[in-house]
């Protein structure tokens, strides 16, 4: 994971030319711009026959993924509730790490609770029985479109946002592209899909397992001066 932290950093132009610890250090304005779900899958093991009524289990809670413990009345009760939440605790939880490690303040731009996300349609938990072998659908280029029509007061520097990919309870699997923006332009500086198996106690903490890993292996280079 170390490895691929650092590949996805030192693939940047900027990068090669004098390392992104000091390009990050040099940049007028660091921003956190939280998680973006706009495009996410969720695959549960659930058959939803009437998907106006299914109730969305919690997978991850108890004593075994099997068990279902939380529950809400409709879909869209489960996403606003987890997406909020999901942004309220990577704030609250990852941007710290990386001040210390680069030594400089964070600030946040989040025009929403649920950060940038913008859902369109139907929420995003679907069947694996409906949805078998679901071709991945994010690539650079659709993430760059999602970038320009972000909502971002700041207008300079470098921001961060973790563009959710999926997750998928029956693959064990979460992935999600960790995405640096030249605020100026809103342009990609880079970003790259990574995938990790999730873990931790309830649902929110299972799935966010995977951005924890993320950030703390990059403070480690960070500190290291590796990139």
């Amino acid at each position: 994971m170390v490895l691929l932290a650092l590949s996805l950093l030192l693939g940047t132009p900027h990068a090669a030319s004098g390392g992104m610890t000091q390009q990050l250090q040099a940049s007028p304005e660091l921003v956190w711009l939280g998680l973006d779900f706009s495009r996410v899958r969720i695959f549960t093991e659930e058959r939803f026959d009437d998907p106006e009524k299914r109730v969305y289990w919690d997978p991850a809670a108890g004593s075994s993924i099997g068990d279902t413990v939380t529950h809400f009345k409709t879909p869209e009760e489960a996403w606003d509730r987890l997406v909020a939440d999901w942004n309220l605790i990577a704030s609250e939880t990852q941007i710290e790490p990386l001040e210390r490690a680069l030594q400089r303040e964070i600030t946040t731009d989040l025009p929403t609770p649920s950060g940038q996300t913008q859902r369109k349609g139907d929420v995003f938990f679907e069947s694996v029985y409906e949805a078998k072998n679901t071709p991945v659908e994010l690539n650079q280029a659709a993430i760059q479109d999602m970038v320009k029509k972000y909502r971002i007061k700041s207008k300079n520097g470098i921001g961060l946002v973790f563009v959710m990919d999926r997750f998928s309870q029956p693959d064990k699997e979460a992935c999600m592209w960790p995405t640096y923006i030249d605020l100026a332009k809103k342009t990609v500086i880079q970003t790259e899909r990574i995938c990790e198996k999730p873990s931790g106690s309830g649902y929110r903490n299972y799935w966010l397992g995977e951005i924890g890993t993320y950030v703390k292996d990059v403070t480690k280079a960070i500190k290291k001066s590796e990139f």
